[in-house]
């Protein structure tokens, strides 16, 4: 059922995303991404990706759905995706927030980290179901960037004396046992 790239974007990236659990407050769609110029060589274009995905307030992911009948070699394409990831991490002083991005026609899908020029992951059609060793591989790097962007928050830890953490102790317990009867 994949005659052209919007049906790429909705039947295929969607569900994709929907299923990694992303939730429609993380993904953008290509009307609220912003257009940037990027270039290959002496070449310049007006670009933006399908998707972006936003974890902590920070552009975090691109995806880029093209054709289902482009041939499967999708690295001709790799040029946008990355020099749009360099653009967009020219914004942020001392981080680069946009670390990955994933380039499908729905066949094929390759991720890629945004500073290197190969993916780390390619993966068939076929590759996406549970038991795919490569699926699997493509779910743990996804999870290790959720998970890493999360944990970027600051906790502030507070020393306490002895006699606080007694009745901190003391209210947990009380709290545990009313609600637990335990």
């Amino acid at each position: 059922d994949l005659h052209n790239e919007s049906d790429v974007e909705q039947k295929f990236v969607i569900r994709l995303l929907t299923d990694l659990g992303f939730n429609d407050g993380q993904i953008k769609t290509k009307r609220d991404i912003e257009e940037l110029i990027v270039g290959k060589g002496r070449k310049k274009e007006k670009y933006k990706p399908d998707y972006l995905i936003i974890i902590k307030n920070k552009p975090t992911i691109i995806i880029d759905a093209k054709h289902p009948f482009n041939d499967h070699d999708l690295t001709k394409f790799e040029y946008q995706l990355s020099s749009y990831s360099i653009e967009v991490n020219k914004k942020f002083k001392n981080e680069n927030p946009l670390s990955y991005y994933i380039i499908t026609n729905a066949h094929s899908t390759s991720l890629y980290k945004w500073d290197e020029q190969y993916p780390i992951i390619e993966l068939k059609f076929t590759d996406f179901i549970y038991n795919n060793k490569k699926f699997v591989d493509f779910i743990k790097i996804i999870s290790e960037i959720k998970k890493f962007k999360i944990q970027g928050s600051s906790i502030e830890l507070e020393k306490l004396s002895v006699s606080e953490l007694k009745k901190l102790f003391i209210d947990c317990h009380n709290y545990i046992y009313k609600a637990d009867k335990m």
